[in-house]
């Protein structure tokens, strides 16, 4: 921007100077300081055009210089309207900007009215409802209340379904509704005055007679359900075809006969049901056969190596040791069953046997067996006698002097030192058996007439 105040003060020196030079040369035309001239009328007359002359110049400048200063102060003039007119347009969009906050601010306004507006429509709706509800409860016209004292709901009005049971359900509901705040609390408040009021027999007809008994048949078909998919259920399974020794054929036909009922007339099995208080009741089924295999399967019994080349098996001694005490120290009842000998706890004494078969040339299936004698009664059980191997050979065979080494050498393993087991510290004890009768091993039992071990 230009200065004012410095443009005017240049201006004016620059016209004092002009004039200064203007009259500084008429002086020396009209002085003579060693040569006096005379002024004649000639000589005043060509002066005279020369001044003319030399003052045009000045002016012509002087107007310039005029020319230049208002130009100048059109500038400075221009500039400050463009600087005013900057503030305007700063001041319009900080109003414009304002102006714009209060639209959002009125929205978020209108918009919340709505939101009132909307609430209070619903909420007069629902007055609307519950006076139309209390109406049709205070006001029963016809039906006046001495004449519903004498005909009160029962059981068989509910059964029939007439027009009085929808009538009085329709406004008994009406009114749980309207003082509880809602259907769900609803219902929690009539089961709470059911059962504050009724009896026990008189809910177990209701609940029985609910749908025609469909209510309980469906819950206990779904826990019957629940039931046969439990891991218990399983087992119980499992326990039901060892205790019987049955085979796969026995088993399936015992599943069968369990959960179905030969009907003659149409000569098929039909499912077997159980009728009580009149409802219809599926009896619960055995797990099938294959599903036990499955779960047999996936049992870890250790590990199985094949005899090579020879028709058998055998399994490591050590292994098969460490599952039985980790069974009986970790299952509470198998613990209390242990008996300790010579005030020796957790100190197990095992007896190892072969089948006790007369010792023959001929080709037998050979057993190698091993039971504990902390099993108290049950030493006895064939239960609990476990097999080291079994080997389609004669006792004569150098593989029984193979096998029965491998199991002496786990032996001495096991007793060089204490165990770990279960989180208790055990140490073991390895004795050779006597022989059995090969008559009882046959038919899966030990001799009762064996003297009880004791070390």
């Amino acid at each position: 921007m230009w200065n004012g105040s410095n443009t005017n003060s240049q201006m004016r020196n620059e016209s004092s100077l002009l004039w200064n030079a203007r009259d500084c040369k008429s002086q020396r035309s009209t002085e003579c300081p060693g040569n006096l001239t005379v002024a004649t009328p000639s000589n005043t007359a060509t002066a005279t055009d020369g001044d003319d002359a030399t003052i045009s110049q000045p002016k012509r400048r002087r107007v310039e210089v005029d020319e230049v200063s208002e130009k100048r102060l059109e500038i400075q003039r221009l500039e400050a309207e463009v600087e005013r007119l900057k503030q305007t347009a700063v001041v319009w969009h900080q109003e414009s900007v304002r102006m714009a906050c209060q639209r959002v601010q009125l929205r978020e306004e209108h918009a919340y009215i709505c939101g009132k507006m909307e609430a209070l429509n619903a909420r007069e709706r629902e007055i609307v409802e519950m006076d139309k509800k209390w109406s049709k409860i205070l006001d029963q016209k016809g039906f006046a209340r001495t004449k519903v004292s004498d005909n009160p709901t029962t059981v068989s009005m509910m059964e029939s379904k007439g027009e009085t049971w929808y009538r009085r359900r329709n406004l008994s509901k009406d009114c749980l509704v309207s003082i509880n705040g809602g259907e769900d609390g609803a219902a929690v408040a009539a089961f709470g005055v059911m059962v504050d009021l009724a009896p026990f027999e008189q809910i177990d007809k209701m609940m029985s007679s609910y749908k025609k008994g469909m209510y309980w048949q469906l819950k206990f078909n779904s826990l019957t359900k629940k039931y046969e998919a439990s891991d218990e259920h399983l087992e119980t399974s499992l326990a039901a075809k060892i205790n019987g020794q049955l085979s796969r054929r026995k088993y399936q036909f015992q599943c069968k006969t369990l959960s179905s009922v030969f009907d003659p007339t149409k000569k098929v099995y039909v499912p077997r049901h159980s009728y009580i208080d009149g409802v219809k009741f599926r009896q619960p089924r055995l797990v099938s056969n294959s599903k036990l295999q499955a779960m047999t399967k996936a049992i870890d019994i250790g590990h199985i190596h094949p005899v090579p080349g020879h028709v058998g098996a055998t399994r490591p001694l050590v292994s098969l040791v460490y599952m039985i005490v980790d069974l009986h120290l970790s299952v509470s009842h198998l613990v209390e069953e242990l008996r300790w000998f010579k005030g020796k706890e957790n100190h197990f004494i095992f007896c190892f046997a072969d089948d006790g078969t007369p010792e023959t040339k001929e080709a037998s299936m050979s057993v190698g067996t091993l039971s504990c004698w902390n099993f108290n009664g049950r030493v006895r059980s064939s239960k609990y006698q476990y097999n080291l191997h079994i080997v389609n050979d004669s006792e004569k065979a150098p593989i029984f002097r193979e096998l029965w080494g491998e199991h002496g050498f786990q032996m001495k393993l096991l007793e060089a030192r204490p165990h770990t087991i279960a989180g208790k510290l055990c140490t073991f004890e390895f004795r050779a058996g006597g022989d059995e009768s090969w008559v009882a091993t046959a038919l899966g039992e030990t001799s009762a007439s064996a003297t009880y071990p004791s070390p």
